[in-house]
This record gives C-alpha cells, structure tokens and sequence, in this order.
C-alpha cells in the first residue's frame, strides 16, 4: 500500500517502521556525511537536508548547518507528510521550489501569510528559500528520499544575506539550483543504503 502524493508521486507504506530516530549508530553514520559541503556550491545562511520515513519526514542536529550560530543546538524536526507546507510541497509534487520576499508569502502551501519571521535566521526572517526533492523510482512511481533546504543565499567577503527587493520573486539563481539538484542526488546516493537497511525505503 502507498498514500497518493499527486502527479504519480507516491510514498510506499512499509510494514514496519524502524525509524531512524531511534537508531543512534545509524544516526551518527548519516550526520558524519559532509553536507555543509552545499555551503561552498551555494553560499547561504542555513542547509537542511529532511529525510522520509513514511509519512513523515524529519531533520537531525547533523544534518542541519548554520552560518551563523551553532547547529547542534537545533533539535530533532520531525514533520507530517501528509500536511502541506512550503517544506513538503517539493516532495508531494516532485517540484522544485524557488521563491524569495512576497513570493514566499503568497506562495499556496505557505501556512503562516503574515510574514516570514524565523528565529533560525541571524537577523530573524526568511529572505529566500530553495527546495530540492530527491526521488528514487518505484513500481508506484517517484519515491521521495530527501529534500535539500536553503536558504537566505549570501554573497561577498563578508558572507552578507541578500535581502529581497519588493518586486523580487526569487534570489537563487539558475546555477545555484543547477548545483543544489546535482547536491540532492549526491546526499541521496550517500544515505540511500543506511535508509534501506532500516526499513525506511520500500521498493
């Protein structure tokens, strides 16, 4: 059995769920891949990558990177597939999604329209965002694996966040989405046989 994700994108209900969360060797194997290596291609305040096991999906202290501040700090995020969202939209849809300033707002999946204020960001707000789904094939069709999150892209010496013009509907350009795709399939082809292994991905 698999829930319907929309444009044949499906995500396969395994029989049991050995969630990583709970598999601290596994864990540390996952968060010892260099993904920080995506702040060298793509120069930004924050790198997520969110893992799916079933229907959620989740983020670890590891495998989120801060420019500014201390990651380790960030606890566990675990989230509900099936809710729509800004961060799960990319793995319902196959979609990448690339939106900056008032686009990220008016964006359909975006729940809180009121602003963009998070107390993940240096100076408080999400200026832009980039999301990279990854997918494996399946008998259903496309199994989403991960999504490669950044956001706030930053230029200069002095690593300065590129704030959004009113009028301005992205701020990632299309080498840095070019790089991010080529990053997902990388972490994806790093992660896939300890995900397999603990009965996260059912083919």
């Amino acid at each position: 059995m698999g829930i319907r994700l929309g444009k044949n994108i499906v995500h396969i209900r395994g029989a049991v769920n050995h969630s990583i969360i709970s598999t601290d060797f596994t864990c540390k194997k996952i968060e010892g891949n260099d993904f920080a290596r995506a702040f060298d291609a793509v120069p930004c305040e924050m790198v997520s990558i969110w893992l799916v096991d079933n229907e959620e999906f989740f983020t670890l202290p590891g495998t989120t990177k801060r420019a500014f501040g201390q990651s380790g700090d960030l606890p566990k995020t675990i989230c509900s597939l099936s809710k729509e969202s800004l961060t799960t939209y990319p793995l319902r849809t196959g979609e990448k999604l690339n939106l900056a300033g008032d686009a990220i707002i008016n964006h359909k999946t975006k729940n809180n329209k009121s602003n963009r204020a998070s107390h993940l960001f240096k100076d408080g707000i999400c200026e832009s965002l980039l999301h990279i789904p990854a997918f494996i094939p399946s008998p259903r069709g496309p199994q989403p694996i991960l999504l490669l999150s950044l956001e706030n892209k930053m230029a200069g010496i002095d690593s300065v966040v590129i704030k959004a013009q009113p009028d301005a509907e992205k701020i990632f350009d299309d080498n840095d989405v070019a790089k991010a795709v080529e990053l997902a399939e990388e972490f994806k082809n790093l992660i896939l046989d300890d995900m397999k292994l603990l009965g996260m991905i059912n083919v």
